[in-house]
């Protein structure tokens, strides 16, 4: 039976043959969810956006109690935008399919959002495991992230903002969520709020790009971006993205 008042937080998660991760995130989210009740008497929902899977997906995320939209466009920005417009909560949180959370993000979210003075904001990112060179990586992009007072992994923000910066730009398939990123600072400063780098609160991430592509392979997929920025247009150019085949 859906609550007439609504949840006050939407999580919204992409997927695509997301069958053999997702399981593991909607348990934490779950278990987010009901430590968000228990310590704020705040409800969440959480939505699986279902990118054209050809997989079990949609079971899977039915069966743990998530609601299913599907999207049709092959695009990760477009399945965000999806699960936002179907989201009946005023504070919007999106999250990937191979990431799990810790315990305390919603509450952190929550509490965020409740200030009155925050835009929205991102969490830490750390790795599923302990790799030398994984280690590294994450370690200088935490870095980076703290430099410029930012946070990424889970993205959060109230849905009126979300609508008025248009959501994650369509008009790319990678680096979507940087953009939206860089917009929801500019609205920040536009309104006088901040931006909340959420440090002790986290996802933990897959490496599984890493295990399929190599670690070269992929340090080279984010790089070349850089260099070719208009390829951020084509998704011929995000195999690490689009055309991951181990699941």
């Amino acid at each position: 039976m859906i609550d007439p008042v609504g949840p006050r937080l939407s999580v919204v998660v992409p997927a695509y043959n997301e069958e053999k991760f997702l399981g593991p995130l909607l348990a934490s989210l779950d278990a987010a969810r009901a430590r968000l009740k228990a310590e704020r008497g705040v409800e969440a929902e959480i939505i699986v956006v279902d990118n054209g899977s050809t997989d079990r997906t949609a079971e899977v995320a039915r069966a743990a109690g998530a609601r299913v939209v599907a999207e049709s466009k092959r695009q990760i920005a477009a399945s965000r935008n999806a699960g936002v417009r179907a989201a009946r909560g005023t504070v919007v949180v999106t999250c990937d399919a191979d990431n799990r959370v810790s315990d305390n993000l919603l509450v952190r979210v929550d509490e965020e959002m409740s200030r009155g003075d925050c835009v929205g904001g991102g969490v830490r990112i750390v790795p599923e495991e302990s790799r030398w060179n994984t280690d590294l990586l994450f370690a200088v992009f935490d870095w980076g992230a703290r430099l410029f007072g930012v946070g990424f992994g889970v993205l959060f923000t109230d849905r009126a903002t979300f609508d008025r910066i248009g959501g994650f730009p369509e008009t790319v398939y990678v680096g979507e969520d940087g953009f939206f990123v860089l917009a929801l600072r500019k609205e920040g400063r536009r309104l006088k709020k901040r931006f909340a780098r959420v440090a002790d609160a986290h996802i933990r991430t897959s490496l599984r790009k890493i295990d399929e592509f190599g670690f070269v392979n992929v340090l080279w997929q984010h790089f070349k971006f850089l260099l070719m920025p208009w390829r951020l247009r084509q998704r011929s150019a995000a195999p690490t993205w689009y055309e991951v085949r181990k699941r």
